[in-house]
Parts: structure tokens; C-alpha cells; sequence
């Protein structure tokens, strides 16, 4: 650990195994009491060389190797370039042994997995199918593999990972069939988020935001009606709603009443305001199911109109629905996705999902956004642009026309980042009970 601190090194270990990053820019940077790179051989200093012998370890040059951004980093199993993750191999057996388990039922995949097993046995212990130890001297029942390798990919890469998602419900399909027709079959479920997989879940996480309310100026000066409509959809969790915030502005035309020398004048003034202000009086502001008309009244929790988002909740028990996760990493240009939304939305008509391919990138107001080759038409605004495993990309932001603007949307990493530092202030900020405690013991 002191040779890591100082030389401002992040030191790892699990086990025997030893890891540690460092953020210089080339490898003939890298301190040579950790390590020397030279001729493409990685070479560990004498210094940690000593510091691992004298705590009776053994080093494997085997396994001493280097690793940049531009291959795989890989700490103690887990690849982490970009995000924790698992290695694409590792998927793709749980994907194997899930296709075998359906084609051919579960007792001949079981057949199967125990002869590879077995045929592994010979093979260097880097490249056995299956490398510990069992009291029973045979390996574990393949539905017991397969569910901890799942739950296993649901803690490296999150609960609301589209990938454990699809891979956990799959299992969980098959486990229920298998209980149906063996009574003595018995497995555990895996714990499966309600998020959006594919396009019939898309109905249930996302609504139509409709509002509305009586602007009225005080002194009974006059007063406007007020309104808006878009689209608010479900993000990472349940009872979180993002829209854009100007979805929430509206602005009225007011004839306002004054004394003039030759009696009252009314002269029409423009008024601009969103649902907080302390003039909009009958409020009303709904989330609207449009497959069976319902409605649920929501809260504004917080906007921002510099990024144009708002997020807002259900007041009450929340409906049913299921919620979109976001990308890990930002799409790139003339990536295919959908564009799901409300346009021009009126009673009868459900959600539009437009296929949309990015065909741009770029910062504006020091914001990442991204361009799409379809129409972001009025109140499509505040919906989600998904990718091909429909995890949120962009929240749909400006409309073109042909003369100016683009169709724009605001990338995902701008929206996760928002929501994590109001959630964090939310923290920071004492509860009414705490404050009174603290006030009383001041006092006292």
C-alpha cells in the first residue's frame, strides 16, 4: 500500500491476486521499483519483487502482464475500461447453456454439462470448464451454475442491466416450464427489474404529461389560461418521471386593466411561466395512459431549465409500469435507434416509435447532445431516443424546421449526471425532525 501511495499508484488485491493502475501516459513512465517495461517484457522491480516474497508469496510470470485502454483491463475476473463488466466469453456460455437448456430440455443439457466437465478435467486449470472442488467430487447441477453466474452478472453490471435482464428472464422461463412438467424440479427465480426490453414494454413506461392551469395576476388585473403537453417516461427506477423542462412553460396572453387620463385601458400583455409559479391557480398536472385512459396527478420534484429537464413522481400510490435503463456508454454516429414519444398526441392514439439513426455529435451551452435523422416533432419533447436493446440514449430536446434549429437531443450521460448531484443535495440536506433536534439542543 506505501508503494502504491507514492508513487500515486491504485493498488488492488483479491487474494494472491495484485493489480495496480497509474495514469501515466506512456509505460516507460511507470516507476521502476513496481515495474519496467522494456522490449515488450513486463519485468515487476526488485522493491515489490521483496515486499512479495517477504509475506511468503511466489510470483507467476505466467500471469504478470500490462495492460492499456486500448486492449482489455482486467482486474481480479472483471473488465474495467470503461465500466465493470464481465468478459464477452463469460456471457456467451450462460447464453449457450440457456439455448441448449431449451432446445433439448434440462436433463440433456445437464447430460452435456457433466461430460464437458469431465472432459475438462485433463486440460490446464486456466481452461477447465469447471475448476473447484465439490464435496460430492461432481460438479454443481448446471441450474445452479447458471443462476449464480446470472447473479453474478447482476452485480457487476447492475440490477437494471438490460443484458442480466433479458439473460435472468430467459432462465426464469424455463425454470417455471421445467416446474410444470417435473414436480420434483426445484431452482431458484432470479430478482428481474421491470425495465423496457423490447417494444410491447415501451407502452408501460412511458405517458402523456398533460397540464393546465388559470394564470391570474394579483389585484384581479387580469388572467390567461395556461397548458402544455408532452411526453414523461420511467427512468431507472420505479416512480422516477423525466420530461424536459420548457414542456412545463407556457405563456399567455393577458388583457391587463390600468387607469388611464381617459379612463381604463386594456393592453394585451405577454406572460410567461411555468407550473411553479404562485399565479397558476386549479392546477393540474397528469400522466396519462393512453392504451385505457387513465390518469395519475403528479409532482414537479425539480427542474433545470439551462439543461431543459425536470423530473417528477407520482403523488400517491404509482400505477404499475415498467422503467428504461440508460446506455453505459454514449452512442455513436450512425448508430440505429427509436425515437418514442407522443407528436401532436390527442385521445385514441398511442405511443409512436419512430426509427431515428444519429448523425451527429456535439456540445452546446458546454452540454453533450446528438443529432437524429428524425423529426422531433411538438410533444415528443422530454421523450426517450433508445438504442437497439432500448436503454435510453438522449432525452428528445428541439425540433428542426427548414430553416433553422436541428432535431437534438441531450445524451444520457448529461441526465444521469443531473439526477446523481439533486439526489446527492437531497442527502445533504437535514430532515425536518434532525433540524428541530438540532435547533432545540442549541437553545438548550
Amino acid at each position: 500500500m506505501d508503494l502504491a501511495k507514492r508513487h500515486q499508484a491504485t493498488y488492488t488485491r483479491y487474494a494472491d491476486d495484485i493489480t495496480f493502475s497509474f495514469t501515466r501516459a506512456t509505460a516507460a513512465t511507470l516507476p521502476a521499483n513496481i515495474c519496467i517495461f522494456d522490449g515488450g517484457e513486463i519485468k515487476l522491480g526488485n522493491e515489490l519483487v521483496g515486499i512479495i516474497e517477504r509475506h511468503s508469496f511466489k510470483v507467476n510470470p505466467s500471469k504478470t502482464r500490462m495492460s492499456t485502454r486500448r486492449r482489455r483491463m482486467e482486474v481480479t475476473g472483471i473488465v474495467i475500461n470503461e465500466f465493470p463488466n464481465v468478459k464477452r466469453a463469460f456471457i456467451d456460455r450462460i447464453r449457450g447453456a440457456l439455448h441448449a437448456w431449451e432446445k433439448y430440455g434440462y436433463q440433456a443439457a445437464q447430460i452435456t454439462w457433466e461430460q464437458r466437465v469431465a472432459q475438462g478435467a485433463s486440460l490446464a486449470y486456466e481452461k477447465r470448464l469447471w475448476k473447484r472442488q465439490t464435496r460430492t467430487k461432481k460438479p454443481p447441477a448446471l441450474k445452479n451454475v447458471l443462476w449464480g453466474k446470472l447473479l453474478y452478472v447482476r452485480m457487476v453490471r447492475g440490477a437494471d442491466d438490460a443484458i442480466y435482464t433479458r439473460l435472468a428472464e430467459r432462465y426464469n422461463r424455463l425454470v417455471q416450464a421445467e416446474r410444470v412438467i417435473d414436480e420434483g424440479f426445484h431452482a431458484s427465480t432470479l430478482p428481474v427489474e421491470m425495465i423496457v426490453r423490447n417494444v410491447d414494454d415501451v407502452a408501460r413506461a412511458v405517458f402523456v404529461l398533460q397540464w393546465s392551469g388559470n394564470f391570474e395576476l394579483p389585484e384581479g388585473r387580469g388572467a390567461g389560461m395556461m397548458g402544455g403537453q408532452g411526453t414523461v417516461f420511467a427512468y431507472k427506477r420505479q416512480n422516477r418521471l423525466v420530461t424536459c423542462q420548457h414542456v412545463l412553460v407556457d405563456t399567455t396572453v393577458i388583457g391587463e386593466t390600468a387607469d388611464g387620463p381617459e379612463g381604463q385601458v386594456i393592453s394585451k400583455v405577454p406572460y410567461t411561466a411555468d407550473v411553479t409559479s404562485p399565479y397558476l391557480q386549479n392546477l393540474s398536472v397528469v400522466a396519462i395512459n393512453p392504451v385505457n385512459g387513465r390518469e395519475w396527478p403528479l409532482r414537479v420534484m425539480h427542474m433545470d431549465p439551462n439543461r431543459d429537464l425536470a423530473l417528477l413522481e407520482f403523488v400517491g400510490e404509482p400505477p404499475e409500469h415498467r422503467h428504461f435503463s440508460g446506455m453505459d456508454s454514449p452512442i455513436t454516429i450512425h448508430a440505429p435507434g427509436r425515437l418514442i414519444g407522443f407528436p401532436n398526441w390527442s385521445h385514441g392514439r398511442r405511443v409512436n416509435i419512430e426509427p431515428a439513426v444519429v448523425t451527429n455529435r456535439f456540445p452546446r451551452s458546454a452540454l453533450q447532445r446528438f443529432e437524429i435523422n428524425s423529426l422531433i416533432r411538438k410533444g415528443n419533447s422530454g421523450g426517450p431516443m433508445v438504442d437497439d436493446l432500448f436503454r435510453v440514449a438522449g432525452v428528445a430536446q428541439q425540433g428542426a424546421t427548414q430553416a433553422n434549429g436541428n432535431n437534438e437531443c441531450l445524451c444520457v450521460a448529461e441526465l444521469d449526471t443531473w439526477i446523481a448531484a439533486y439526489e446527492a443535495s437531497l442527502l445533504s440536506v437535514p430532515s425536518p425532525v434532525a433540524a428541530a433536534t438540532a435547533a432545540s439542543e442549541k437553545l438548550a
